[in-house]
């Protein structure tokens, strides 16, 4: 598309959208109504849009046109390969015929500038890859040793734990050593008073009047049961509250000798399963049925003797022999054993 019709398609837009405007607001004009102004806007959108089209159309020859050239550029340079004789000098004479107006120093210029280029490319790719490569190789590096570092804090905090908790232990038995100690002080410390009172009263026994009155020695048998009894009475106190305390924990159940002497359900149950077991049958039996052995007469003649009490009497006898079975008996089930 040609510059002067650009200029007059894009005057004309802009005359005609002036134009709508002044229809719109009613500007020095009173001739046109709603229905122009519709028209008129609609062509106003068609050459936009037609002006659009035509912009596209040259951007796209534009593109083609560049593309041929270079295509053609890039055939041309295939035909010229390395294993071709004197493919460098096929190559820059068809480097003159395309651009005249360059030197052949200019061109060996470009070259070595293009050359450059592609090297410079090339390092910065394998440059690029093998940042890649350490970037990921440092940053699983950098997790193993975030990892290694969470597990050395966590085994830190373990082993202080234990350490508070053994330092708490510790505490409580020198607490506990402290007191027995105490305790065995104080025990100690009556033994020695008793021994001494013995002493004494041995002494008032063999020898009289030895340097010591019996008053002295009542009044140091009296301060010392007074002090024994006082330990006594808190060791009785301490030992009370721990029975209290037991007797408030323990868990109290009733006795019940029907129910200690009787049957576990385990033992029932491993009975009760034992006598099914004995119960059941070793293999199924196809034999007669119920009401087929209460249909004979042999079976109800029996029953009958029986309630009499006949049964074992002669006439029993002969009345049950001559009663014959409702069926003959089979002939493979007759017994071959000779007496």
């Amino acid at each position: 598309m040609s510059g002067t019709h650009r200029f007059n398609t894009k005057y004309r837009a802009e005359e005609a959208e002036k134009l709508a405007l002044r229809m719109k607001h009613g500007v020095g004009i009173s001739k046109y109504k709603a229905v122009d102004y519709e028209r008129l806007q609609a062509i106003i959108d068609a050459k936009r849009l037609e002006t659009d089209a035509l912009g596209e159309k040259n951007k796209q020859l534009q593109r083609e046109a560049r593309t041929t050239k270079e295509s053609s550029i890039l055939q041309q340079q295939r035909q010229y390969t390395h294993d071709i004789t004197s493919s460098r000098e096929l190559f820059m004479d068809m480097l003159q015929r395309l651009f005249p107006d360059r030197t052949g120093k200019q061109l060996l210029e470009h070259e070595r500038v293009w050359d450059m280029w592609r090297y410079t490319q090339v390092q910065l790719r394998v440059v690029t890859q093998q940042w890649q490569r350490d970037y990921k190789e440092l940053w699983n590096r950098a997790l193993v040793t975030l990892e290694e570092a969470n597990h050395a804090h966590q085994e830190e905090l373990k082993l202080q734990k234990d350490r508070k908790h053994q330092r708490d232990v510790c505490l409580q038995l020198r607490k506990k050593t402290l007191l027995f100690r105490r305790c065995q002080t104080v025990g100690q410390s009556q033994v020695e008073e008793f021994e001494y009172l013995e002493v004494l009263f041995t002494e008032l026994v063999v020898v009289p009047g030895a340097g010591c009155s019996f008053g002295q020695i009542y009044f140091c048998r009296d301060g010392q049961q007074n002090r024994s009894r006082c330990f006594y009475g808190r060791e009785k106190k301490w030992r009370d509250r721990i029975v209290w305390k037991l007797c408030a924990i323990r868990v109290v159940a009733e006795g019940d000798p029907d129910r200690m002497m009787a049957h576990t359900e385990a033992w029932k149950s491993r009975h009760k399963e034992e006598e099914c077991e004995d119960q059941r049958a070793l293999y199924s039996l196809n034999t007669y049925t119920d009401a087929q052995i209460m249909s004979d007469p042999r079976v109800r003649i029996e029953q009958s003797l029986r309630k009499a009490g006949l049964y074992h009497s002669q006439y029993a006898k002969k009345v049950l022999s001559t009663i014959q079975p409702p069926k003959p008996p089979r002939k493979d089930t007759k017994s071959t054993f000779k007496f």
